[in-house]
């Protein structure tokens, strides 16, 4: 496996289809959710896709990411917005993932694309949420959402690769599938995604070609309201989120070492 710090240099343009590590499907995501409408987006031509490279990563769309939208550009109602695509600071993507993984492991990072490189994302990052009983998950709430691991997030070209490091904020995932892994993006506010393509203003790239993978939500309101919008057709946001094994060996004491010897 190679080493988180060496993967922006071995990153590739290739489709990725083989290894997704977990999918939204099989649990309950439990909260007001209400249908929101895409009102306007920008397209990319070709489309635009993910990374594939060694390391082992959580992903939930299926196709290339042929739009780039943001959590503004949704026609929402009770609270309304009209989806002129204006991104505000109350505004978050989150992604749903219920992996099982046979061992403990630790998130390295979070992996986007962005539209322009004059944005900088407040904060983003990855919840590790509890599955209750009857396979329900709780959708993040504000002060969670308001405590993301990394701020400040910059984009380095226009239509580039964001790579969001996770590894200082130790992220574990435990073993099983009793743990959903949420991934979070906070949007500026007062930035306006406007064309042509690729055009300017904040949006990250996502997949629009069915089927829908269902593990994609957003709030308008930073989560304080408890309501979220999942969107109509079939849209899923472009992350993937980058998880290493942790190392199996344990530290212990010298005294229980010298047990291990200790003759019956």
């Amino acid at each position: 496996m190679t080493s988180w710090r060496g993967l922006p240099k071995r990153l590739g343009w290739a489709l990725f289809l083989t290894c997704i590590a977990g999918t939204a499907w099989g649990d309950r995501i439990q909260g007001t959710m209400r249908s929101a409408r895409l009102g306007s987006s920008l397209s990319l031509h070709p489309a635009r896709l993910m990374p594939a490279q060694q390391d082992t990563f959580l992903i939930c769309f299926q196709d290339s990411l042929s739009q780039i939208a943001n959590p503004g550009c949704f026609i929402t109602d009770n609270p309304p917005q009209n989806g002129d695509c204006t991104s505000r600071s109350q505004h978050y993507f989150v992604q749903y993932y219920f992996p099982n993984f046979p061992v403990k492991t630790r998130v390295m990072g979070l992996s986007f694309i962005s539209n322009d490189d004059l944005t900088v994302f407040p904060s983003a990052g990855v919840l590790v949420l509890p599955i209750q009983q009857g396979g329900i998950v709780n959708f993040p709430r504000a002060g969670q959402l308001d405590s993301l691991q990394v701020h400040n997030i910059d984009t380095p070209a226009d239509l580039s690769l964001v790579t969001v490091d996770l590894q200082a904020a130790n992220i574990e995932i435990p073993a099983g599938n009793n743990f959903a892994v949420v991934a979070a993006l906070q949007f500026p506010q007062g930035g306006v995604l406007t064309g042509p393509n690729p055009g300017v203003g904040p949006g990250i790239a996502i997949d629009s070609d069915p089927p829908d993978q269902d593990c994609d939500y957003f709030t308008i309101d930073g989560g304080q309201s408890g309501i979220w919008f999942f969107p109509s057709g079939p849209l899923d946001w472009g992350f993937a989120v980058f998880v290493q094994p942790v190392d199996a060996i344990s530290s212990m004491s010298w005294s229980t070492l010298k047990a291990l010897y200790r003759t019956p």
